[in-house]
């Protein structure tokens, strides 16, 4: 008994993967909404039981984290190096990119700047940026705290 092959439907297929990404982007947009409500119902709340210690551990807290992004920034480019996945030149300009500019500032420039030098940077460590992707996707809170920031920044500039 021979099954007949289904007809493979383009245009469903094309308007499935439409939908799909329509959620998702409502799907991003909402989860943007959500972190803003956050940050600012986590402003309000130290704002009103902020002491002097619990700002002191916060800001160690936050400190420990860069530390720790940094360092796995580091170790990664040497791994990535000593298996020749990357120049010489390539972890040598990401390390002195790292102690110069700290992690947030390097990601910044290297996964999202529309500046042209910095896209320049972003071609010329192309090795690099996949595993440095993965190591945002694992500090979020980090990375939205920054965007929130920005946000926040630009929101009363004007």
């Amino acid at each position: 008994m021979h099954s007949i092959p289904r007809r493979y439907d383009a245009d469903k297929a094309d308007g499935q993967i439409r939908q799909l990404i329509s959620e998702m982007s409502k799907l991003t947009l909402q989860l943007t909404e959500l972190s803003s409500l956050f940050e600012d119902a986590t402003q309000q709340f130290l704002a009103k039981k902020s002491t002097p210690e619990l700002k002191e551990i916060a800001s160690r807290l936050m400190d420990a984290k860069m530390y720790v992004l940094d360092q796995l920034i580091l170790e990664e480019s040497l791994r990535l190096y000593e298996k020749g996945k990357c120049s010489k030149s390539q972890y040598q300009l990401t390390t002195q990119l790292i102690e110069n500019l700290g992690s947030i500032q390097f990601v910044r420039k290297v996964l999202w700047s529309e500046n042209v030098e910095d896209i320049g940077l972003s071609i010329s460590l192309n090795e690099i940026l996949s595993t440095l992707e993965k190591i945002v996707e694992g500090y979020p809170d980090l990375f939205l705290n920054q965007a929130n920031m920005m946000i926040s920044k630009i929101k009363y500039r004007d």
